[in-house]
């Protein structure tokens, strides 16, 4: 059986977009209607959380399945970006192009499949902490900008022994 307690470097990718259009108009399009569509507000994130884990196994006498906890402390990088023209919206131009970093922490449970000694397939739930912020100037009052990251994750994959 493998060691109980894993500790590895660990790093994670994150994405997550959203867009809204508004109708311009419709054109004749030879019997087709053609619309016109155009962006309205369009913004997407980048979240790369690179850090140190540490993995205790749980052993059992079937080693085929084995539970596990885990802890992560990571260091956050993420790239925003936001196009659009959202009335009222004195944010808009901050946040066209804008990157934070934060410490973070995650927590998860978690159940290995062993497919052979060298494969496994594993799914865990856990609970991310990380909120990274940053102070702005807008119309000339510091204003901070706080990216809401806490919560909970759920996440599968495939570990490969080396």
């Amino acid at each position: 059986m493998r060691e109980l307690l894993e500790i590895g470097v660990s790093v994670d990718y994150f994405y997550g977009g959203s867009s809204q259009t508004a109708p311009v108009a419709t054109l004749p399009g030879g019997g087709f209607p053609v619309r016109l569509v155009e962006t309205v507000d369009e913004s997407s994130a980048h979240l790369v959380p690179a850090g140190v884990t540490m993995r205790l196994r749980i052993p059992l006498p079937n080693d085929h399945f084995v539970p596990f906890v885990l802890g992560t402390l990571a260091y956050e990088w993420l790239f925003f970006h936001n196009v659009g023209q959202l009335p009222n919206d004195p944010l808009q131009h901050v946040l066209q192009e804008e990157s934070f970093t934060t410490l973070s922490w995650m927590g998860a449970a978690g159940l290995n499949l062993k497919v052979s000694p060298a494969f496994e397939v594993f799914g865990e739930a856990g609970l991310h902490r990380g909120s990274p912020s940053q102070t702005v100037l807008v119309n000339g009052s510091p204003v901070e900008l706080k990216v809401l990251l806490d919560g909970v994750y759920a996440r599968a994959g495939l570990r490969l022994a080396v």
